[in-house]
C-alpha cells in the first residue's frame, strides 16, 4: 500500500474478501488492488501492465520470480535446464558506424536508398514529440519464412532459398546466441532481425490452431546495415555490423545529397469503402451487441472487435506510396512499413 500504479479496470474484486483472502492494498476510492492468501504462497495484484515500469514495477517482477522459485523448489540462478549454447554464447559482431550532424528526411532517404529493395524496414518515428525518438531504415541479407503447418523455415539470401529443420523461434535463437559489444550508440539495436510474429505462430506455443492465414505466419529479416536518424538531437547514423566500410561512406555520400522526392500518387478512383468490408454494417452491430453480452455476462473484461476491408490494390505508387498517404493522413511515433514479399 502506498505507491503509484497504473490503474485499468474493467473488473474489481468485490468486499467482503473470502475467509482465505486477505486484502493488501486499496486505490484511492477503496477498490482492492492487492491480495494475499492467509495461508499459501499465492498473492495478487490488479495493475496495468504499464506498472512494470511506475515507481516499483522491478520490485513487483523480482518479488514474483523469487517467491515462484522457493515455491517450486527452483535454485535462484536458473530457472529451466541449463542451455549449453546460452551458456557459452559468443561475442557479437564489432559495429562500424559514421555519423551526419543533422536528421535525414527519413521518407527522402527510404526512397531513395531502399524504394527498389525486395526486403527492406523502415521502423519510422513520423511523431517525434513524446518518447519516440529514433528511426531505423535498412534491407535484408537474410529473410526467414515460416508457416505453423512447415515442419521448416525458409532461409532467403542472395545465394537462394534453402529450407532449415525447425520452427522460426528455433532459428532466431541459433542465430541470436552472443552477447553485445559496447557500441557507444544512443540506441541498443546494433543490427539483428526485423520482422513480425503472426497470431497464428500460438500453435506453436501450446495453443490449437484455429485459424490461418494467406500470408507467412513469421518473416524476418536480418540487418547487418542500417541508417538510423536520432530525432531529438538531429543526428543521422550509418551503421554496419558487416565490416562494409565501403558501403559506410557510399550511403553516407547519398545521405549528403538526398534527390527531392514528388509527392506520393494517389487512387485515380474513389473507393466505396462499404462495398470491400469483409463484415457489412449489419453484421458488425450484431457482433458488437454480441460482445456487450460477454462483458455483461463477465465472460470477458475487453474485447476488440475489427473488420477488415479488402482494397483492390494499393493505388497509383504501389506499396511505398501508400504507407507514405498513411503516414502523412496519420503520423505515428511508432510505426513500420515492412516489405516482405
Amino acid at each position: 500500500q502506498g505507491f503509484t500504479a497504473v490503474r485499468y479496470h474493467s473488473l474489481a474484486v468485490s468486499e467482503p474478501l473470502p475467509g482465505s483472502l486477505v486484502a493488501t492494498a486499496w486505490a484511492e476510492d477503496g477498490v482492492v488492488m492487492g491480495l494475499r492468501h492467509r495461508d499459501l504462497p499465492r498473492w495478487g495484484v490488479q495493475f496495468h501492465p504499464e506498472s512494470v515500469a511506475s515507481e516499483h514495477g522491478a520490485d513487483l517482477i523480482s518479488n514474483f520470480l523469487t517467491l515462484a522459485r522457493e515455491h517450486v523448489g527452483a535454485p535462484h540462478h536458473q530457472v529451466r535446464p541449463p542451455d549449453r549454447a546460452r551458456d557459452t554464447p559468443g561475442e557479437g559482431p564489432a559495429i562500424r558506424y559514421e555519423t551526419l550532424p543533422h536528421a535525414v528526411d527519413t521518407e527522402r532517404a527510404f526512397a531513395h536508398l531502399y524504394a527498389r529493395a525486395d526486403h527492406a524496414f523502415w521502423l519510422d518515428s513520423s511523431r517525434t514529440e513524446g518518447p519516440a525518438r529514433f528511426s531505423f531504415l535498412g534491407e535484408a541479407s537474410e529473410v526467414l519464412t515460416y508457416d505453423v503447418d512447415d515442419p521448416a523455415v525458409r532461409v532467403g539470401t542472395v545465394d537462394g532459398t534453402r529450407l532449415e529443420p525447425g520452427d522460426v523461434f528455433a532459428a532466431l535463437d541459433r542465430r541470436t546466441r552472443h552477447t553485445h559489444r559496447p557500441t557507444g550508440l544512443p540506441f541498443d539495436f546494433a543490427g539483428g532481425y526485423v520482422g513480425y510474429f503472426g497470431y497464428e505462430l500460438k500453435a506453436d506455443c501450446g495453443a490449437s490452431r484455429a485459424h490461418t492465414a494467406a500470408t507467412p505466419d513469421a518473416v524476418w529479416m536480418r540487418c547487418d546495415r542500417f541508417v538510423a536518424v536520432d530525432h531529438q538531437e538531429g543526428r543521422t547514423y550509418v551503421v554496419s555490423a558487416d565490416g562494409g566500410s565501403a558501403w559506410i561512406r557510399d550511403t553516407i555520400t547519398a545521405l549528403r545529397d538526398l534527390p527531392p522526392l514528388p509527392e506520393p500518387a494517389t487512387s485515380r478512383t474513389p473507393v466505396d469503402l462499404a462495398a470491400l468490408l469483409d463484415r457489412p454494417r449489419d453484421a458488425y452491430v450484431d457482433d458488437v451487441k454480441t460482445c456487450l453480452g460477454h462483458l455483461t455476462d463477465g465472460e470477458s473484461y475487453e474485447i476488440c472487435l475489427t473488420n477488415r476491408v479488402r482494397l483492390p490494390d494499393l493505388g497509383d505508387g504501389g506499396d511505398l506510396d501508400f504507407y507514405r498517404r498513411l503516414r502523412a493522413a496519420s503520423p505515428a511515433p511508432y510505426a513500420a512499413f515492412l516489405r516482405t514479399e
